[in-house]
Formats: structure tokens, sequence, C-alpha cells
């Protein structure tokens, strides 16, 4: 009925349908805290999807410097790869990703002096 009340009032169809009712996430709410977390969660959830798409994509990279030997790599199939701390490391061959494996301390820190 209210949406039918506001469309007669000249409220338009594209803004109707912006809003969310109920309001919130449906994560079991019941007390009014409860309740108004779950609509600032869907708040953020909004707004997050929409930085989203509006953010452009970013391109991965095409090259990396393997850490060891200082040697530019393509990334792209790259057959010697290591993860530590989250992030991923392109070696040019096996014997550079072993070194890099058995002290990575030692080329971390030396990538982050240069």
């Amino acid at each position: 009925m209210l949406r039918d009340a506001l469309l007669a009032k000249g409220v338009s169809r594209e803004a109707l349908a912006r809003v969310a009712a109920p309001a919130g996430l449906d994560i079991g709410a019941r007390s009014p805290e409860e309740i108004a977390l779950s609509i600032m969660a869907q708040i953020v959830e909004r707004r997050r999807a929409s930085q989203a798409q509006d953010a452009p994509a970013r391109e991965a990279p095409r090259e990396a410097v393997d850490p060891v030997c200082g040697m530019s790599v393509a990334v792209a199939g790259a057959r010697h790869v290591a993860e530590v701390l989250g992030v991923t490391y392109t070696f040019c061959c096996a014997g550079c990703r072993s070194k890099f494996l058995a002290e990575p301390a030692r080329f971390l820190s030396k990538a982050v002096g240069s």
C-alpha cells in the first residue's frame, strides 16, 4: 500500500526499487541493537559493492623480478613460484626458488632495502 501511495505521489519506480524492505541483512536479529547492526551491515555491503563496481579493474603484472638473481620473469605460465607471507614470488629457475625457500628473510630484506 505504501509503495502504491508513493507512486501516486510521483515517486519513480527506480527510486522505490532501491528501497530495501525489510531493511537489514537476514542475520536473525531480534533486539533493537541486533536490528540496527543488521541494517548497518547492509549499508556497508551495498557501499562496498558499489565501490567494487566503480573501481577500475587492476591488471595483473606481466613480469616480476626474481628476488634471488634479479632476473625479469614472465608471470603468465611461470613454472617456478612460491608464496611467503601471502605474497607470491616468481623465479627464473628451480635453483633460485630453492635458495629463496631455504632463506626467504635473506632475500626479502634485500628487496625491502633496495
